[in-house]
C-alpha cells in the first residue's frame, strides 16, 4: 500500500514523519481500501487516533473508540440478488463484513490475498450459507476467476445492480481476477471529504498522497 512496505511494515522514518507533521498540528489520516480491522494498527503505529475511512470510503470509523460514524452497506436487495445470483456463476464468492472477512472453501487458496484487507479472515464450507447475506454490516462482495467469467457476470448483474453497485476489477497475486463489488455512494474521495467535514475543514485543505487506481478517487 501507500504507507506499508512490501513486506507490510511500516518504514520508520514514515512513523516519524507522520508524528512529526501532527506535532505541528496538522491533522494526519488513512483513507484505504482496506478494512477497519486490518487498518487499526498502522493507524496507532503513525499517531492517528481520530478519524480514518476504510473500505474506499463506504466507513469512516474513530481509531481510538473504533465507533463508526458513517456507515455504506450493501442493502438487502442488493445482497439478495447477488445471493441468488452467485452461486449459479463459476466465481468464489468473498463477504467483507465491517469485521472482518468470510470466504468459501472454493476461495481457501486466497486466503494470503484476504489478509491483505485484514487478518481477521474466516473459511466457511458454503459462503452462501452464511445468515450474514440477510444482515447489515455488509460493506462489500468480492468474486474472484478466470476475467472471461468475470466479464460475464459482469454482464449479467449490472441490467440490476448497475446504479447502485460500485465495482474495481483486479487480478489476484493468488491467481484469478478479482471483482470488489460496493455501494456506488462512497468512494475514496468522499471519505476523505468526510473527514475534512468533520474536522471543519474544505478537501482544499487536504494533501492526499495515493499509489493505486482507487486513489484516483480523491
Amino acid at each position: 500500500g501507500t504507507a506499508l512496505r512490501r513486506d507490510g511494515t511500516l518504514a520508520r522514518a514514515d512513523v516519524e514523519a507522520a508524528l512529526a507533521l501532527q506535532r505541528a498540528g496538522v491533522i494526519v489520516t488513512i483513507v484505504t481500501g482496506r478494512l477497519f480491522s486490518g487498518t487499526r494498527w498502522v493507524a496507532e503505529a503513525l499517531g492517528i487516533r481520530g478519524l480514518v475511512a476504510v473500505m474506499n470510503g463506504c466507513e469512516v470509523v474513530e481509531v481510538e473508540s473504533q465507533r463508526v460514524q458513517h456507515g455504506r452497506y450493501l442493502g438487502g436487495d442488493t445482497l439478495a440478488h447477488l445471493r441468488a445470483t452467485l452461486p449459479s456463476a463459476p466465481v468464489a464468492s468473498t463477504l467483507f463484513r465491517s469485521g472482518g472477512i468470510h470466504h468459501g472453501h472454493d476461495s481457501r487458496h486466497h486466503r494470503s490475498a484476504y489478509e491483505l484487507w485484514t487478518t481477521d479472515v474466516h473459511a466457511h464450507d458454503d459462503v452462501y450459507a452464511l445468515p450474514a447475506w440477510s444482515g447489515d454490516d455488509i460493506l462489500g462482495v468480492g468474486v474472484v476467476a478466470p476475467a472471461p467469467a468475470i466479464t460475464h457476470l459482469r454482464a449479467a448483474l449490472w441490467p440490476e445492480l448497475g446504479e447502485r453497485v460500485g465495482a474495481m476489477e483486479f487480478p489476484l497475486s493468488t491467481g484469478g481476477q478479482f471483482l470488489a463489488l460496493h455501494s456506488s455512494e462512497d468512494d475514496k474521495g468522499t471519505g476523505l471529504e468526510r473527514i475534512a467535514q468533520a474536522y471543519g475543514l474544505a478537501l482544499d485543505d487536504c494533501v492526499a498522497v495515493g499509489d493505486w487506481i482507487n486513489d484516483y478517487q480523491f
